[in-house]
Order: structure tokens, then C-alpha cells, then sequence
């Protein structure tokens, strides 16, 4: 009788999978959880396929100790899946599954089942009166929802773009199957969730939850019990039955890719998804991304337009201050005196600042000491509600003394400003309003950024001072006025993605403001007011200023025209991640169709103690670039000094850090 032998992922940084001989006595199939001996642990592995023959000789081959279930718990679908993810990502395959799924599935915990189920049933809704907008992106997407297609619902805010989320949505619960719907950031979960409970129940998937609730969810997800999930990138991963639509809000977001580890992007990844399943997919924004503009050019995606608010109320009007010659640099006077404005109005105010804190750098007044985080050497911002200086890059954070440890002064010069610095000013200038600050720093505990969205919208606070957690898909029906506060610094900043995340947060900010019959305005504040960037998104809106900004990179081959990857490198010595990245240089030299530039330090060239060096690699061709990283991947193992560095591939990023 002929050997059995299964290819099993394991969690471990190696691309290969793993073999072990099937007993004679047992039912293995693919997609089974099994228990194996590994490096003498007992670990879980994945059967991703099963043969006749290995390479390892009789004598290393292991056996299967056992089976964790006697039916397989993953599809030959989805095991494609973690497949191509790991193939087109330059991943481990083993480490690749273990980013894909809940730690107790893993760790072979048995699958949940419910012995009550209830019976699932679609809620009855009242009529909406839809806009001709939302009349005709319904009708695209209806007569096609047998196949796939990748609609991009260019959506001005307001315009009701979840309203046809949600029809679309009833009509393929409709026909039994389920509906994924991808948010960019936890804090816009429970406004969807709300939105879509209205339908049917939801399943919720995010790291928001406890390991238990992620695997409850899991099971109720894989089982068929729920069929709407909500969730952020990682529930793209999750093992949807008989899925019938995928839906990305905020698809342009940059959340949607992952920074660390398994650098995907759960956008792509859906696209890939729908593909594979001949599903459709709709990517809904009032500021569609580069690479989808790109597509749509290309015609291999649809493009719905929604141009106009379904409350009929018109688009805030935009100003622009020039602060280049203001006394007070952080807050104008037109600004303020519009505040008082809308506090007499009983209207609310939006501040936004996207940087937290006091100060992102102090200066003692003496002799110019200044704190920098030991293991980047980057300034340390002040958090002056805390006292503490904190690196927002390694997270480390220390007491503020008052004392500089240079020359024993007690002076020191506040550099620049955050939410904390506004909130002072807003507070000195508007004791009796109801100010709230919304940041990572007063957010921290479960449900609060919740609580206070809430409070937000029952015009419970009169003026809002916040990071980029407000930009993003809000409704605040009282917000007459937007003030955008320092832009600057992000005009000139060297990360690929950097001018158009600044342009679609500067139209998201401003859609917060005059949502309904009130008529909004937004100020821009900055000491750039002709910058050529500036001028054309305020002169000619975005999808102009956008259809430039691709032609302009199309001159100078750049993405989304080139695909690009970086080849990163980390060491305590410098030298090492640079003798290895040279060493990959030479490899991938030897490669068709290939450019290489490098290697650079990167935007951040030091980071938690460890140099970081990149190697940009670029192609015309996506095929003949993933065959030069895989080959170049291969020989890896021989370098002699491997151990001394650590290295990732991050394919189609969206910043040099």
C-alpha cells in the first residue's frame, strides 16, 4: 500500500510546507486540523495537501499524532486563499494562516456549536425614499449580483452612500447568502452595526474583541448562524458561508493595510476574494483612491457617482487662512470669532488636528537641550495633561521633570502644537462651553470613544477637538463649522501616499461640516495658501485633482502605474542591515524587467534600538517582480549572517517607514 504523506503549514518563518506521513488507521482529508510533533513541541498544523511521496527519508519522516476533528475545518477555497495571500505577499505560509485566524482556532480549540440556533429572518424596514443618486447606483448593482464586479461608489459625504449599502445588502440576504462589510477603524463598527441590526443580526470580528468573543464569532460566522459581518481588515480572513457580497467603506483608507507582520491589504484581498468566488464587491468613498481611479480608467472596475447630499443641503463652503503672518500660530482670530459665532447659534464646532499632545517637541530656553526617545533619537512629544514625554514611535514615555538635564534650567520652549495645546486655548477663550477631546489619549478604555460619538450627536458638547478618529465617517448633524488647523508639514513629506491621504482627509474633515439644512463652512489654515497641491483640490475638487496627481506619477513611473515593493532590513548594526540588503541587491540585479534602488535608510532610520535599512524594488511586470522576490527569497538561507538581521518584504506599501 502506497505512503500517504500531508503538506502541513506550520507556524513557523519558513516558506515551505512541512510533511509528515499519514497513519494507516487514519482519515486525513484536506483542510484538517492535526497535531504533530514539531521541534520537539506539540503544535497544531493545517493539511494544505496530501501525496505519495517526499523527499524526507523514511527514517525523519514524522507521523500525525492525531487528528484535532474528524471533518475538515477549513474548505480547499479557503486554504486557496491563504495560499495566494502568502504567494503574492511574500509570507510565510504557516505564519501567514496563523495571521488569518482567532488564537483558540490555532491553538485547536473545537469549533463552537450552538445547540439553539435561532431562526435567521430578515427585519421588516420602513420605505425609503431614495435620491435619484441612490436610484441609480441600486439599479447598477442589482443586475449584477450573480457575478463579479468591483463597483466603486464615488460618494460625496452625505450623499447616502450607506443607504445603498444597506438595499443591496437586503437583496443578497434575500437569496440566503452572507455579506461581509469592511470599516477601516474600530470606532466606525458600532454606527454600522447600528445602521445594519436594522436588516438582520450582525457578527462582529476585530481586535476590539476578547480571544473568546473573536472565536465565538468565528464559529457563528463559519457556521452560517449570522449573516451580516462587520468588522475591520482581519475579518476578510474569517471563513464566510456561502458569501454573496463584500462591501469596503472608506475603501481609500490606509488602515485597510497591515504595517506589521503579514503586510496585507484587506482590500485587495477582497477584490481577490470576490473574484475567486464570482461574487460582487462595492468600494464605497467620497475620496476613492489612487489605485481605483486607476482601475476604473482601465475599465476594470465601475464607477457609480453620487455628487449630490440626499438632505439637499450644499456643500460647506471652503476658506483658507493664511497664517504666515498671524501672531498666534496655532488658533486665527477668524477662527475663534467663528466659534462664538455657532455657540451663539447653539451650532457645534469641529477642531482637527491630527497630532495629540502638548508639544511634539520642547527646546530648553538656555542651552537648546531637547528630549529625544533613546532608541530613535527622535524628539519626544510633551504631554502636559499627564506630564509625561512620550515617543509615538516606540511608545517608551518618561516623567517630565521641568528640569533640563543639560544645564539645570527650568525654562523650556513649546515647539508646535497638538490637541492638548488647543484645548487649552479653546478652554481659556470658552470657559462655559462643553469641550471634548477626542484622541488615542482620552479613548483608551472599551466603549468610551463609543460614549462620547453618542453624547456628539445628541449635542451634548458644543466644540470637538480631535485627531483623524474624527475624519472618518461621522455624522454629526449639528457641526456648522470645520476648522482644519496644520497641514503643512505633510505638504512635503516623503512617503508615497502622503499627498493623497492629505487630500482625501481634508475632504473628509470638511464633509463633517453642514450635513444637513445648515449651512456649513470650512476654514483651512496654513502658511502654504499657493501651494499647487492646495490650490487645484480647492479649485477643481478632488476627482480633477486627482486624475493630475496620475498623470503626474505616470511621468515619473510611479504607483499605481509601477509596482513597487520594498525589501526592509532591521539590525543593532548598521552595517549588517546594509551588507545584507546589498547582498539581495546582487541577487535581484541578475532579475528581468527589474529596478532597484537602495539600499536607503529608512523615513525613521532608527527605531525601538534597531537600524532599518530598505531596498525599493520595482517592476512594470507584477508576474516577473513576485518571481524575482520569490527566487531571491530562496537563497536567503545561505547568507552566513542571517541571524544578526531582520528582514520583511512589504509588497505595494504605502509609506517608506
Amino acid at each position: 500500500m502506497p505512503k500517504r504523506i500531508a503538506n502541513i503549514a506550520i507556524n513557523t518563518p519558513v516558506y515551505s510546507l512541512f510533511d509528515y506521513q499519514i497513519p494507516s488507521n487514519m482519515d486525513v482529508r484536506l483542510g484538517n486540523r492535526v497535531n504533530v510533533k514539531f521541534r520537539n513541541r506539540d503544535i497544531v498544523g493545517v493539511v494544505f495537501d496530501i501525496k505519495e511521496e517526499s523527499l524526507v527519508s523514511d527514517g525523519k519522516l514524522k507521523e500525525i499524532s492525531s487528528l484535532v476533528d474528524n471533518t475538515p475545518t477549513f474548505s480547499t477555497e479557503y486554504l486557496s486563499l491563504i495560499s495566494w495571500v502568502s504567494s503574492y505577499y511574500h509570507h510565510p505560509i504557516g505564519q501567514t494562516l496563523q495571521a488569518a485566524l482567532p488564537k483558540y482556532i490555532s491553538d485547536g480549540k473545537t469549533i463552537y456549536q450552538e445547540d439553539n440556533v435561532p431562526e435567521y429572518h430578515i427585519k421588516q424596514n420602513k420605505i425609503f425614499d431614495y435620491s435619484s443618486d441612490q436610484e441609480n447606483a441600486i439599479d447598477k448593482i442589482s443586475d449584477n449580483l450573480e457575478k463579479f464586479n468591483c463597483f466603486v461608489l464615488d460618494g460625496i459625504t452625505g450623499s447616502g452612500k450607506t443607504e445603498v449599502y444597506k438595499n443591496i445588502c437586503e437583496k443578497v440576504l434575500r437569496k440566503n447568502r452572507q455579506v461581509a462589510i469592511l470599516s477601516p477603524e474600530i470606532n466606525l463598527i458600532p454606527q454600522l452595526v447600528d445602521d445594519f441590526i436594522k436588516i438582520s443580526e450582525v457578527s462582529q470580528y476585530h481586535s476590539g474583541l476578547t480571544e473568546k468573543e473573536k472565536f465565538m464569532n468565528w464559529c457563528s460566522i463559519y457556521k452560517g448562524y449570522k449573516k451580516i459581518i462587520i468588522g475591520t481588515r482581519s475579518s476578510i480572513f474569517t471563513p464566510f458561508n456561502n458569501l454573496g457580497l463584500i462591501i469596503i467603506d472608506e475603501e481609500h483608507d490606509v488602515s485597510f493595510k497591515q504595517q506589521e507582520g503579514l503586510k496585507y491589504n484587506a482590500r485587495d484581498v477582497a477584490t481577490y476574494i470576490a473574484k475567486s468566488m464570482n461574487i460582487p464587491i462595492i468600494l464605497g468613498s467620497a475620496t476613492p483612491s489612487l489605485e481605483s481611479i486607476n482601475n476604473i480608467r482601465k475599465k476594470n472596475f465601475i464607477h457609480i457617482r453620487m455628487k449630490n447630499r440626499v438632505s439637499k443641503s450644499t456643500l460647506p463652503d471652503l476658506k483658507i487662512i493664511n497664517m504666515d503672518n498671524k501672531k498666534n500660530k496655532t488658533i486665527s482670530e477668524e477662527i475663534l470669532l467663528e466659534i462664538k459665532n455657532r455657540l451663539d447659534k447653539n451650532e457645534q464646532s469641529l477642531l482637527f488636528l491630527n497630532r495629540r499632545g502638548y508639544s511634539p517637541v520642547i527646546i530648553c530656553k538656555n542651552c537648546s537641550w531637547i528630549p529625544r526617545s533613546k532608541d530613535n533619537k527622535l524628539p519626544m512629544t510633551y504631554h502636559k495633561s499627564k506630564n509625561l514625554l512620550i515617543c509615538h514611535h516606540s511608545a517608551k514615555c518618561i516623567p517630565f521633570k521641568n528640569i533640563c538635564p543639560s544645564c539645570g534650567n527650568k525654562e523650556f520652549i513649546n515647539i508646535g502644537e497638538g490637541t492638548e495645546k488647543v484645548e487649552e486655548i479653546i478652554s481659556n477663550n470658552f470657559s462655559n462651553a462643553r469641550i471634548i477631546r477626542i484622541d488615542s489619549d482620552t479613548t483608551r478604555k472599551k466603549g468610551e470613544l463609543e460614549k462620547i460619538f453618542k453624547k456628539a450627536r445628541n449635542n451634548d458638547y458644543d466644540i470637538l477637538i480631535g485627531t483623524q478618529m474624527l475624519s472618518k465617517g461621522h455624522n454629526f448633524p449639528n457641526v456648522t463649522l470645520v476648522a482644519i488647523l496644520n497641514i503643512d508639514q505633510r505638504l512635503f513629506s516623503p512617503n508615497i501616499k502622503a499627498i493623497e491621504q492629505l487630500a482625501q482627509q481634508l475632504i473628509q474633515v470638511s464633509g463633517r461640516a453642514g450635513r444637513y439644512n445648515k449651512k456649513g463652512t470650512v476654514f483651512l489654515q496654513t502658511s502654504l495658501p499657493d501651494n499647487d497641491n492646495l490650490k487645484k483640490l480647492i479649485k477643481d475638487g478632488y476627482e480633477n485633482w486627482a486624475k493630475d496627481l496620475l498623470a503626474y506619477r505616470k511621468s515619473l513611473e510611479l504607483p499605481p502605474h509601477k509596482n513597487f515593493s520594498l525589501f526592509k532590513a532591521k539590525s543593532r548594526d548598521r552595517m549588517y542591515a546594509n551588507k545584507f540588503l546589498e547582498n539581495i541587491k546582487g541577487t535581484l540585479i541578475k532579475s528581468k524587467n527589474i529596478e532597484i534602488f537602495g539600499p536607503i535608510p529608512s523615513t525613521f532610520p532608527k527605531k525601538n534600538n534597531l537600524y532599518n535599512m530598505h531596498l525599493v524594488v520595482q517592476s512594470n511586470s507584477k508576474k516577473d517582480l513576485n518571481y524575482a522576490l520569490r527566487d531571491c527569497i530562496n537563497r536567503i538561507k545561505n547568507i552566513t549572517y542571517l541571524s544578526k538581521v531582520r528582514w520583511s518584504i512589504d509588497i505595494d506599501p504605502i509609506d517608506y517607514d
